[in-house]
């Protein structure tokens, strides 16, 4: 395979894998603060003691083009809705066993919330 063709083969396999990581967004339904709580099965508020970062590094691929960038924040979610946690697996994993889980679209978190009278919150993308 010449070079050229087989930059482009990777790239659009590159570009494949973000459309099926893309599907796979699910939302938690958080309260607004800072460092936010999040909303249990029986649709109470609870604090989680997460490790949380200020720096993050994303990498993804537009127009054909690899970018990179650096997403600085001082509080655990962003004004665009990036989770600043150190480790995205270990905190759902303890925010499943205090049963805390994402729903698998927007409209699926706002009957949650209806149903339970939720009117203060924010959707985090997982």
């Amino acid at each position: 395979m010449k070079t050229g063709t087989y930059t482009q083969h990777i790239i659009n396999v590159l570009c494949s894998l973000t459309k099926q990581i893309k599907s796979k967004i699910m939302y938690i339904l958080i309260t607004t603060h800072d460092y936010p709580e999040f909303y249990q099965l029986n649709g109470s508020p609870i604090h989680v003691d997460l490790e949380y970062t200020q720096e993050k590094i994303t990498t993804y691929i537009e127009n054909l083009e690899v970018i990179t960038q650096v997403i600085k924040s001082k509080s655990g979610v962003t004004t665009d809705g990036i989770w600043m946690i150190k480790n995205q697996s270990d905190a759902l994993q303890k925010l499943g066993s205090l049963n805390v889980f994402p729903f698998q679209t927007k409209t699926q978190a706002k009957l949650f919330a209806k149903h339970h009278n939720i009117k203060n919150y924010r959707y985090l993308k997982v």
